[in-house]
């Protein structure tokens, strides 16, 4: 999906100079994407991920990525599940969470090697 994207985002905007992929999965195919058509990274198009998976450790560059906590998001979900079913109530809730930025080279953030 990210490498289809990039296709896209780069006939519509070939200017671009930085992206922000939903998963670092999708970041991955925008990374490559972007390589095959040319443009650098980070020098030309920074790129960033979520979720900091495994998989931002195993592009060229690293791939930034915002991480969250998934032990955090499974305290917060089973939460709002329990207060639901407990009362019954089926109101939509919403919960925000903390994030970090880990910033890798693939947003010209650590040299290689580093985190």
């Amino acid at each position: 999906g990210g490498y289809r994207a990039i296709q896209e985002l780069l006939g519509r905007c070939p200017e671009i100079d930085a992206v922000f992929a939903a998963s670092n999965l999708m970041a991955a195919g925008a990374l490559e994407a972007l390589c095959i058509f040319g443009r650098k990274v980070p020098e030309e198009v920074a790129i960033v991920g979520f979720d900091d998976s495994a998989v931002a450790l195993t592009t060229q560059p690293p791939l930034s990525s915002v991480r969250q906590s998934v032990e955090t998001m499974g305290r917060e979900l089973v939460s709002v599940l329990l207060q639901a079913v407990d009362a019954r109530d089926h109101v939509l809730r919403r919960v925000v969470l903390a994030t970090e930025l880990v910033a890798r080279q693939s947003s010209g953030g650590l040299p290689t090697g580093k985190n």
